[in-house]
């Protein structure tokens, strides 16, 4: 699919004001870099236990990563909204990561007090 036709799909679906809000760097340091997706991957995260369950991180983190090689490979189309740097691939991981756990472990304590077993 040609560039064009991808911006054309994407700017409909999304439209470019809030793809700009979206990309909006909230910190940065050259180790760190969070922007408004990063709050976006946190709730993704987060929602995952409830749909997955809360034993199940591995499978959440393939999933997440399938996502990010898949923004990844749209990067190469040009959008803002797939414009991707390797930093902000990890953090979006890890901010992922932090929002499925912290459901998960929250649902352990609630649920019973027998250690999770995590299964792929």
């Amino acid at each position: 699919m040609p560039a064009d036709q991808l911006n054309k799909i994407v700017s409909s679906i999304i439209p470019d004001y809030i793809v700009t809000k979206l990309n909006t760097v909230l910190f940065q340091t050259p180790y760190i870099y969070i922007n408004t997706w990063s709050l976006l991957h946190f709730a993704w995260g987060a929602a995952m236990p409830l749909v997955i369950g809360p034993q199940r991180p591995l499978f959440a983190l393939v999933i997440h990563t399938i996502w990010e090689i898949i923004e990844y490979i749209l990067s190469y189309g040009g959008h803002p909204l797939f414009v991707e740097e390797f930093i902000d691939i990890v953090w979006d991981t890890i901010v992922y990561m932090a929002g499925y756990v912290i459901i998960a472990v929250t649902f352990y304590r609630k649920e019973s007090r027998k250690p999770l077993r995590y299964t792929v």
